[in-house]
């Protein structure tokens, strides 16, 4: 009879009102518990939330749009990433780095609005010391990248397209234009 309300439950996830309904009867009609029932429903919230999470880390490809249903799956059900699905602190960090790197990225993070970064910490059980080395690391790697593709471009185009794509920068920019016009000068005199 446990199989049967589970099975309707899989189903029903997430739980709206028609279901509930539907559930009700199902238990009226099997003669359950409501104890066992909230057991088979709690039990069925947990797995939804470990099955979007482990969705993530079997592709290999933990995207922060994902991120952000499994932890809005997670808030919903009141399920705790680490008191009921035991979610280890390596994947926990995991998930937060990559939902932290889309909200800098996206500029929604600021230093006058951490609410974001806030609100992730909490879900994944991240601490504040942590979350600043980590928010830190993520800005660090972004300007690394960013200059590495800017030393890219300096070496394969002129400086004007390099300064147009670099446009924001205007001390940068304008750096770019000395070197430029310093490496024309010396092919120009060596050849």
């Amino acid at each position: 009879t446990t199989e049967i309300y589970t099975l309707s439950l899989h189903d029903a996830l997430p739980i709206c009102e028609a279901e509930i309904g539907f559930l009700g009867s199902i238990k009226q009609s099997l003669g359950m518990e409501q104890a066992r029932c909230d057991e088979l429903v709690r039990d069925c919230q947990q797995q939804r939330v470990s099955v979007l999470m482990e969705k993530m880390f079997e592709i290999g490809s933990i995207k922060a749009d994902d991120c952000r249903a499994m932890r809005d799956a997670a808030e919903s059900f009141s399920v705790d990433l680490v008191e009921d699905l035991a979610v280890t602190a390596f994947r926990l960090e995991r998930l937060f780095t990559c939902e932290l790197e889309d909200v800098v990225e996206s500029g929604e993070l600021t230093a006058d609005n951490l609410g974001s970064i806030e609100e992730i910490c909490e879900a994944y059980h991240v601490s504040e010391e942590r979350a600043s080395a980590l928010l830190e690391e993520t800005v660090g790697k972004k300007i690394s990248g960013g200059v590495l593709q800017a030393a890219a471009l300096l070496q394969e185009v002129d400086a004007d397209l390099l300064a147009a794509r670099c446009g924001k920068h205007k001390a940068f920019e304008q750096f770019l234009r000395i070197k430029s016009k310093d490496r024309k000068s010396t092919r120009l005199n060596s050849s």
